[in-house]
């Protein structure tokens, strides 16, 4: 699983010249470093073992499936080359490659292949270049797709050189790129198939035709480098030199702000100034009582429960999205060592977390962050995980998406 590593191996890649780099699974490791003649600028970068399998989700957004045209540019590094690995894919897998996506690009052995998909068609157009890529070297990848129905109309530029096309198409009769509603993956296809082996930073995705020109002034930035005219039409940028706050597993879409860009409050009563919004959840129903005890000045809520699965609960006042992340934030008095869970249900199903390590009689800001797996309205509840009694007081409840493209490290 991708996570943020602890461990430094002194001395570098053969080819990239004196930096530490952190390697317990797939991690974003922070170094700066040099990979001349050409080369990235990052203070960090994604890396991806071929073996474990990883990958970083990034939620399906309508933005991804622009059939008007588009462009993705990244830079990567690759510690093997053998056989075929996943760079950016929206596409379920290489099984069946002009069914379930809409877009792929990959390695072959050191080619690069681009690759539009028309689902509906059962056709693709692509291109691929000859071989550009060396292991353990730096290489920025830059693809754009006219928005037409013609393989010449896709185009790959390696290192800011546009590369000579290549038709890579297959089927017949390609009209245009279907939304299949597949996720976008960096690092491998839906179904983890074809694992990148390397490295990878300073992905970003734009609904619109990147020039060459365009292409050679990004691929010098990070996000923060990035003037106005290169942010036009730029969909999401990740940088993939840290997670968001708080987090161990989420990469946040630089575009959108550093992890803390927040969308519209997702219940009401958070506060717990009125009695009112939340409701007993379990049977037999909790005690809930609205009382004048205080946090920071605000009112708070004290429910005991006298079995495992009760609490409180109360509908989200919109739907969630699936694959969006939401952060819950809240502050918590428990007044003996039961364990609490959170619950957040998506309409088809819950994701159930235990908070364990509060501290008895005193308050605790807890913070978790929820991705749930399909779209529908939500629920939030705080129930209890043992099967005695048990009482606590809640305070300052808040769920609100993070905004943007947030990237799941797996």
């Amino acid at each position: 699983m991708l996570g943020l590593g602890t461990g430094i191996i002194k001395g570098g890649i053969k080819g990239i010249e004196n930096f530490g780099i952190v390697t317990d699974n797939l991690v974003l490791n922070h170094s700066n470093y040099y990979a001349g003649p050409v080369g990235q600028i990052s203070t960090g970068a994604a890396y991806f073992v071929e073996g474990n399998a990883d990958y970083i989700q990034v939620a399906d957004a309508a933005a991804f499936t622009d059939a008007d045209g588009f462009s993705i540019a990244f830079w990567v590094n690759f510690v093997t080359l053998n056989g075929d690995t996943a760079l950016v894919t929206k596409h379920a897998d290489m099984g069946d490659l002009d069914n379930a996506g809409e877009f792929y690009i990959i390695n072959d052995d050191g080619i690069c292949e681009f690759v539009v998909v028309d689902h509906t068609n059962s056709a693709s157009i692509g291109t691929k270049t000859g071989t550009v890529f060396t292991a353990n070297q730096w290489h920025h990848v830059a693809c754009t797709h006219d928005g037409g129905t013609a393989a010449t109309g896709l185009l790959i530029y390696i290192d800011g050189v546009l590369q000579a096309h290549s038709a890579n198409s297959t089927g017949s009769g390609f009209a245009n790129i279907n939304d299949t509603a597949q996720v976008l993956r960096l690092g491998a296809f839906a179904d983890a198939g074809e694992p990148h082996d390397g490295y990878m930073c300073n992905a970003g995705f734009w609904s619109a035709v990147l020039t060459q020109d365009q292409i050679k002034s990004i691929m010098h930035k990070n996000y923060s480098g990035l003037d106005a005219s290169e942010k036009t039409n730029l969909v999401s940028w990740w940088n993939l030199d840290s997670v968001i706050p708080n987090s161990t597993t989420l990469v946040y879409d630089n575009h959108h702000g550093g992890g803390d860009t927040l969308g519209s409050e997702l219940i009401v009563n958070g506060t717990m100034e009125a009695d009112a919004n939340w409701a007993a959840y379990g049977s037999p129903p909790a005690e809930i009582q609205y009382q004048s005890q205080k946090y920071g000045g605000n009112n708070s809520w004290s429910f005991t429960v006298d079995a495992a699965h009760e609490g409180i609960y109360q509908n989200l006042t919109s739907s969630v999205v699936r694959h969006d992340t939401y952060l819950v934030s809240f502050f918590v008095y428990p007044e003996d060592n039961t364990i609490m869970n959170i619950e957040f249900n998506d309409a088809t199903a819950t994701i159930t977390t235990a908070i364990t390590g509060l501290t008895q009689d005193a308050w605790n800001h807890v913070i978790r962050f929820f991705t749930p797996a399909n779209s529908g309205t939500g629920q939030v509840r705080f129930t209890s995980a043992n099967a005695t009694s048990g009482t606590w007081l809640i305070d300052d409840v808040s769920i609100k998406k993070i905004n943007g493209n947030t990237g799941t490290l797996s």
